[in-house]
């Protein structure tokens, strides 16, 4: 296996291109990425999971500091520990959960091998140094005020973090056989005992609505879960759209946009919204995973307007999502 410490490829696009401005929606390239694959991971491809907890994590440093942050050893403890006490309260649930998480830094000063514990068999926790980051193939359109609180267009930071979403989800297609995927950001602990209530809504969702879109249990893209083709489809409109909206407005548009899902060139998708299709997207009314750090990869959730819109542990969704109740059925775990 390759030494991360010493080789850390950066794939870029053929093509370096100017992100579109305010006024133009015309997708101009669809990002496909060559991702197949990891053949270390050959152990893991006969296993399967009820569900699969992707995670991208990489060393933030504080704004006007040289300190950096890590908050991954937290927040894989805090959701073991609460995985493992869903089991042993149900011990009759033999279903697999699996937990992958990427260091995009490619070499973290922490090593990955420190934060193993002795996890059940029932939980697998993979901790994947990525030897390869696709890289924003745009620059910047010097037309748009990216800091302006009226623009929409995400500046390079959040155009990167959705290229990494498609990596870490890509990567997790073609690897592991799983049902249901869950975003997972490394700045969210879950609740105490919310992976029972996470877990029931699960059920309850699967049970009542087999062809279901997606269940919400936190807010922004952290704890939002997906059965597996629509993570495919969902990851094929972003790689579309890196350069139109950042990847939390992205998921709304694929659960409940009405006029079409379009590609490149404005040329329809092979998919429709979940509106369209008439599959319905559930939440939590409460937020069941609370944000932790103050220094987020989302340039916007760093500062201080953002801090007043964290909510804690039993804080009801509405306070932040006022659609809450109306785009989304209510489940209460």
């Amino acid at each position: 296996m390759l030494d991360p410490t010493k080789f850390f490829k950066r794939i870029y696009a053929q093509q370096t291109l100017v992100a579109r401005n305010a006024k133009t929606n015309v997708s101009p390239i669809c990002y496909e990425m060559d991702i197949t694959a990891c053949p270390e991971y050959d152990f893991y491809k006969d296993n399967e999971y009820h569900l699969a907890i992707g995670l991208n994590t990489m060393y933030r440093r504080k704004k006007s500091s040289t300190d950096m942050v890590f908050y991954l050893e937290d927040t894989i403890k805090s959701l073991v520990n609460q995985i493992e006490l869903y089991y042993t309260q149900n011990p009759h649930d033999s279903r697999k959960i699996l937990l992958f998480v990427q260091d995009l830094s490619g070499s973290l000063r922490v090593p990955f091998d420190n934060l193993k514990v002795n996890y059940s068999q029932r939980v697998e926790v993979i901790l994947h140094k990525s030897y390869e980051r696709f890289i924003d193939p745009f620059t910047d359109n010097p037309n748009v005020d990216y800091k302006s609180k009226n623009n929409a267009r995400p500046s390079r930071r959040a155009r990167q973090q959705n290229i990494d979403v498609i990596n870490l989800g890509r990567t997790m297609l073609s690897t592991f056989n799983f049902q249901h995927f869950m975003f997972m950001e490394d700045d969210f602990e879950p609740c105490n005992g919310s992976f029972a209530q996470i877990m029931n809504m699960m059920n309850t969702t699967i049970e009542q609505d087999p062809n279901y879109c997606s269940i919400s249990t936190s807010y922004g893209m952290n704890g939002i879960i997906l059965p597996r083709m629509d993570l495919d489809r969902f990851l094929t409109y972003v790689s579309c759209h890196i350069d139109a909206y950042a990847i939390d407005i992205l998921i709304r548009w694929y659960f409940f946009h009405d006029k079409g899902l379009l590609g490149a060139n404005d040329v329809p998708l092979g998919f429709k919204s979940c509106l369209e299709e008439e599959r319905f997207s559930y939440s939590s009314i409460g937020v069941l995973m609370e944000h932790v750090g103050s220094v987020s990869t989302f340039e916007e959730r760093s500062s201080s307007s953002f801090e007043r819109l964290i909510l804690k542990c039993g804080d009801m969704r509405r306070r932040i999502d006022d659609q809450v109740g109306k785009l989304f059925r209510i489940i209460n775990p």
